[in-house]
């Protein structure tokens, strides 16, 4: 017996609901059941908690949890259980998380699994596409959106771990590595390293800093840059200044461009970004952002470091120019 999911638009304000179909043959299918649905509350704030439209269900198997994935505008994700009498999938939690706190997603897939993962265990890989970036072209041809980095997804706790696959690792080339930064508030020039396609790894120690970070795509004047920041008081990670806009109401996302680390308090951060010309990918403890640049300046290719509120410490900085194959 084959089972599948579909999405199904239903009337008035009941939302969309996620259906379970079964069959023995592929050709003639039996409703099992509507196992989860977003009642349509339209006094309600948007991307906030089930506010009726969804597309792309995925129901992932993680030991006996199971995480409903839905390509909402953004992504979101519940973790919870089926049931399978009821055919009905019971979340721990009402709200949904962000798949990327930075990327509204859209088009993504996290069906490829391999036995990849420590020790041969199976791994589990995501893709998902960034279309923000839309007006590029290759030998005359126009293309429109670019994949980020597959990320191995792991399910830590109540909510997904995202880490980006060890095998990007085949990509690194130069390698610049600095030692015990102290990084004062207001200081520049933390590093002379310069690169537009570049892998980084920064391990924080937080003191008494209230908000610390890297700063990529930095132009020469340092008026522009995508900043990657920790902030100690919420324990938040984001992005700073290319957060998208959502085809919705202005401010209608709140979460979008920041979310939950999950670091406990006074533990080392670690940061982990990508830099491929526009693109910058952020993962932060398995938490991710995905974001564009904004400056197209092929010379906004400076890196630094920064601090807020106090000094922190830098306690290792590696940085990788990265090879296209």
């Amino acid at each position: 017996i084959t089972s599948r999911m579909y999405k199904g638009t239903r009337s008035g304000n009941r939302g969309d609901g996620v259906m379970l179909w079964s069959s023995p043959d592929l050709h003639s299918w039996q409703e099992l059941g509507e196992i989860f649905n977003q009642p349509r509350d339209e006094s309600a704030p948007h991307g906030g908690d089930r506010t009726g439209f969804m597309e792309f269900p995925y129901l992932l198997p993680f030991g006996d949890r199971h995480v409903l994935i839905l390509g909402a505008h953004p992504v979101r994700y519940w973790v919870g259980r089926l049931d399978w009498d009821k055919f009905e999938f019971i979340a721990d939690h009402q709200r949904g998380l962000l798949l990327d706190y930075a990327n509204p997603f859209h088009c993504f897939n996290p069906l490829c699994v391999d036995d990849k993962g420590p020790g041969g265990a199976l791994r589990r890989i995501l893709m998902a596409l960034e279309a923000r970036i839309n007006d590029g072209g290759f030998d005359g041809l126009p293309w429109n959106g670019v994949h980020v980095l597959p990320r191995s997804l792991e399910l830590e706790g109540d909510h997904l771990r995202q880490d980006p696959l060890p095998e990007t690792r085949a990509l690194r080339r130069a390698h610049h590595a600095q030692r015990d930064i102290t990084v004062q508030p207001g200081v520049c020039g933390h590093t002379d390293k310069r690169g537009d396609t570049v892998e980084i790894k920064a391990e924080f120690e937080p003191g008494n800093a209230r908000r610390f970070g890297i700063r990529v795509r930095l132009s020469v004047d340092g008026s522009s840059c995508v900043r990657i920041y920790y902030d100690t008081d919420t324990d938040e990670f984001g992005v700073d200044g290319c957060v998208p806009q959502l085809p919705s109401a202005p401010g209608a996302t709140p979460e979008m461009g920041h979310g939950p680390s999950y670091i406990p308090k006074g533990q080392p951060v670690w940061m982990h970004v990508f830099v491929d010309r526009l693109l910058v990918e952020a993962f932060v403890n398995g938490q991710t952002c995905t974001a564009v640049a904004h400056d197209r300046d092929p010379g906004s290719d400076g890196i630094d470091l920064f601090s807020e509120g106090d000094a922190v410490r830098c306690t290792r900085l590696d940085i990788w120019d990265l090879s296209p194959n």
